[in-house]
Order: C-alpha cells, then structure tokens, then sequence
C-alpha cells in the first residue's frame, strides 16, 4: 500500500502489511448494555488465531449522554 499525507506533497510511503495464514480463524465479539438512562458500557473482541499464531484485541467504551 502506498499512502500519503495531504499537508505535504510528494511525502508518500509504501508499507506492506502482514499476510494473513492460509488457515487461519477471524474471531470477533461485542456486547452493549445500558446501566442507566444515560450511561452505556460496550466491550469489543478480536482477534485472529492460525497455526503459526495467534493475536487477541479488545476495547471498551462507556457512553454518556446528556
């Protein structure tokens, strides 16, 4: 992938990104709940598991609103 940046011409770069395995899992979960009217807590997991290896990534978020 070649990208640049928009302030700054004639800038770009080229990156190459890991190749996913021939066999090799995606997972991914997400869960939201409301613990009050105006107060939300989600979690999210993903992740990739092969036989070469496996990675796991998660977030969580809490939503107030007013």
């Amino acid at each position: 992938m070649t990208a640049s940046l928009i302030g700054i011409p004639g800038a770009s770069f080229t990156t190459t990104g890991a190749v996913a395995g021939r066999n090799s899992a995606l997972i991914g979960a997400s869960i939201t709940t409301s613990l009050s009217e105006h107060l939300a807590l989600s979690l999210n997991l993903d992740g990739e598991i092969s036989a070469s290896g496996s990675r796991l990534g998660g977030a969580a978020q809490i939503r107030v609103s007013f």
